[in-house]
């Protein structure tokens, strides 16, 4: 605890936030208080706030169709992923949900309010088009990682269109993510792992 506390009392640490801050805050007010947040939450804080705040930003500016799309969905996997976790976990904070994606945040913030598990369930069924067996983190995010690809997929059938650098790039992104599962995995049950892999 000492050292952590250490760590996060470096003024060098503190000042190298506030560079960071500065920086991006000509792009939008929502950077702010970055240094407020590593005293607070460390690194993983700093690195969800500097995602959440640069895709609320990003989708607003003109992109290229296929890559609005991508965003778009990434929005969508985040804001769902933080709705399942605040009722996993019976936060009773209100969810931070990013702006710009296809989902309506009435719908996201009416299943948080009542608390409803299987409204999240059939809303994750209705994007993916496939059912959630178990309410699960895993099953979630892999069903939704899933659902992004065919979406891809599709846009890349053109072999002259940005969707097929799109599908690739996350291709990559996917076996990437499986692989440093199967590595982290070592030793592991392997059920668990192929219930962890994206693939």
């Amino acid at each position: 605890k000492g050292l952590k506390g250490s760590i996060k009392g470096d003024s060098r640490i503190i000042s190298a936030f506030e560079d960071i801050e500065r920086a991006f805050l000509p792009l939008s007010q929502g950077f702010s208080g970055i240094s407020e947040i590593y005293i607070k939450d460390g690194f993983r804080g700093v690195e969800q706030k500097l995602t959440d705040v640069y895709l609320g930003y990003v989708i607003n500016t003109g992109l290229h169709p296929v890559m609005r799309v991508y965003f778009i969905h990434l929005i969508d996997i985040r804001n769902i992923i933080s709705l399942y976790k605040h009722l996993r976990w019976g936060l009773w904070d209100y969810p931070f949900f990013i702006q710009g994606g296809s989902i309506n945040e009435q719908r996201l913030s009416r299943i948080f309010k009542e608390q409803n598990a299987s409204g999240l369930a059939s809303l994750v069924s209705s994007l993916t088009g496939t059912r959630i067996e178990k309410l699960a983190a895993t099953n979630i995010e892999n069903s939704l990682l899933k659902w992004v690809t065919v979406l891809l997929e599709r846009s890349g059938r053109d072999p002259l269109s940005a969707g097929v650098i799109m599908s690739y790039l996350w291709r990559c992104h996917i076996e990437t993510m499986d692989r440093s599962i199967i590595l982290y995995g070592r030793g592991v049950n392997s059920d668990a792992v192929e219930a962890e892999s994206a693939q």
